[in-house]
């Protein structure tokens, strides 16, 4: 493990940039939005649990922010600059301290194109992300940030990571301690997680979800997503699990229903593939998939999904065989 300490500077800023706003943000029919107090000094908004749409502008995740002694550390800012602007302004309904730090969880847009808001606002605040986060980017849109994703167009530019992580990390900073892990394929081939050990909390990114599902695309594994979860599941209990994407809560709330989802669908493929079943005849599986699903009814997605996930394990586990 790495150790690192860093020397906080004030920072001065705009009294009319970050004039404290006084009312939530309001986004159409999904409601208002403000950041709440989830524990201890854990403040998160979460965002719409839905697909991006002109209505909700793309905010879909749950940025999130820690407030020490000096400063604030933004997790996941957002998918797009006009974001980025309203997530601002409501971490100013909270707190008139400086970002100092900013994390990014993975490379999809929609947690980090916010990023160019909080550098131009805080300059010397210094953004953290998997060394691999740039690269992967780049391969996934082709550079080219405006014609591709829902919110590109308004990423105004990209800022990317000033610090390249590898996991394993233990970070000090303004007296709180994280500590980073790294699963070498899962959603993504750049994920992290941060445990916030202060507060015992633990902040995933997609590598969990709630209340919803997750995409799974380049350089994406499902059993490595599993694999991690399962990793994660032996550690000593985190007092709240925030997902990527969907509610936080407890390990049972947040936690063991995305976990038990992958794993019911890993375990039916997984039998599916030794007893050398073609894919053309999965229609069974996924009926008796979905049965086994019965008990989650707030589970917020298309049984496309369910499809989708069996064909990519199938996948999976073609290829490893190949190996």
């Amino acid at each position: 493990m790495h150790r690192r300490s860093f020397l906080l500077l004030p920072l001065l800023t705009s009294l009319t940039l970050f004039a404290k706003s006084s009312v939530p943000w309001e986004l159409g029919k999904y409601g208002n939005f403000s950041f709440k107090n989830a524990h201890k000094n854990i403040y998160i908004m979460h965002g719409v649990i839905s697909a991006p749409d002109d209505e909700n502008i793309g905010f879909i995740t749950n940025p999130a922010f820690i407030e020490t002694k000096n400063g604030l550390i933004l997790i996941d800012p957002g998918g797009s600059y006009e974001i980025g602007l309203h997530v601002l302004k409501q971490i100013r309904r909270i707190s008139q301290k400086p970002i100092i730090v900013i994390f990014n969880t993975h490379d999809h847009d929609d947690h980090w194109f916010a990023n160019a808001v909080f550098k131009e606002a805080y300059p010397d605040a210094v953004i953290y992300a998997h060394t691999k986060m740039a690269e992967a980017a780049i391969e996934l849109y082709g550079g080219d940030y405006v014609k591709r994703g829902f919110s590109f167009d308004k990423a105004k530019h990209i800022c990317f990571a000033d610090v390249g992580l590898e996991g394993g990390e233990t970070l000090m900073i303004d007296g709180e301690t994280f500590h980073i892990q790294h699963p070498q394929n899962a959603h993504t081939n750049n994920d992290i997680s941060i445990a916030h050990l202060n507060s015992n909390t633990i902040f995933m990114g997609d590598l969990l979800m709630s209340k919803t599902l997750a995409n799974f695309g380049l350089h994406s594994s499902i059993l490595g997503n599993i694999d991690f979860l399962e990793k994660i599941e032996k550690e000593k209990p985190y007092d709240l699990y925030v997902a990527g994407h969907g509610p936080s809560g407890s390990r049972e709330e947040a936690f063991i229903p995305y976990l038990t989802y992958l794993r019911i669908i890993k375990e039916e493929i997984q039998t599916a593939y030794n007893e050398d079943i073609s894919r053309n005849d999965f229609s069974e599986i996924e009926e008796k998939i979905l049965l086994q699903l019965s008990w989650e009814e707030n589970l917020n997605f298309s049984h496309t999904f369910v499809n989708r996930y069996m064909h990519h394990i199938y996948s999976e586990l073609e290829r490893s065989e190949n190996f």
